[in-house]
C-alpha cells in the first residue's frame, strides 16, 4: 500500500514538474543591432562603420565635444542625448 501511494505521488510530482517547463518562457536572446554610419574623423575626413546604439552615441558626443574631453563632463543639459552620454544615470546632474 506504501508503496503504491508513494509511486502515486512521485508520478504527480514529476507530471507538475513538466507542467512547469511547459509555462516557463523561453529567454530571449539578446541581439545587438549595428546601425551604418557615418562618421568623421579628427583630421575632417569621413568613414562608413557599423555601430551599436550606445557607440553611436558616444561618437556623437565624442565628435561634439571636439574630440579633446571625455563626454561624461557634458554640459550641454538641453542635448536630447545628455542623460545617454558616456555612464551617465538619470538623475545625475
Amino acid at each position: 500500500m506504501l508503496n503504491k501511494l508513494a509511486e502515486q505521488r512521485l508520478l504527480a510530482l514529476q507530471k507538475a514538474r513538466e507542467a512547469n517547463k511547459a509555462r516557463k518562457p523561453s529567454p530571449k536572446p539578446v541581439i545587438k543591432s549595428t546601425i551604418p554610419h557615418e562618421i568623421i574623423t579628427r583630421s575632417g575626413g569621413a568613414r562608413a562603420v557599423k555601430l551599436t546604439k550606445g557607440d553611436a552615441i558616444k561618437l556623437f558626443c565624442t565628435q561634439c565635444m571636439g574630440y579633446e574631453s571625455n563626454p561624461q563632463n557634458c554640459t550641454a543639459k538641453r542635448c536630447p542625448l545628455y542623460l545617454y552620454r558616456g555612464w551617465s544615470r538619470k538623475g545625475n546632474d
